[in-house]
């Protein structure tokens, strides 16, 4: 997980959040590299960016406890609003587990993309 306390600043003092996975630019031997972006000025920052060799609920859970645990001993509540998400059956419960007072808000393009597949 690569962050800095810079951007731990960002992520604690953002009411909106937003994640994805993306799995072509990985190395082999990782599953995806995982982005938590926060919204500012009208634009969608990373601040976030996790390895994974998997993408499951622990996983997500994992990261999510992180940050939990930076935003502690910086004595900030990190409590999110709302986060927007593609579909990802693991990644919905972990931020609901993780934040139960955040609503979760389905991505409009992986919306789009996943009707077009079809």
């Amino acid at each position: 997980m690569y962050h800095s306390p810079t951007n731990d600043i960002l992520i604690f003092a953002t009411e909106d959040g937003c994640g994805d996975g993306t799995f072509k630019i990985v190395p082999s031997w990782y599953q995806q590299l995982f982005t938590l972006h926060v919204f500012l000025r009208g634009k969608l920052l990373p601040v976030v960016y996790c390895l994974t060799v998997r993408k499951d609920l622990p996983t997500y859970s994992r990261i999510f406890e992180v940050l939990h645990s930076n935003a502690d001993e910086l004595g900030v509540q990190l409590e999110p609003a709302k986060f927007v998400c593609d579909f990802e059956t693991a990644l919905i419960p972990a931020i609901q587990s993780n934040f139960p007072n955040t609503r979760v808000q389905g991505c409009f393009f992986h919306f789009c993309q996943a009707v077009l597949r079809q």
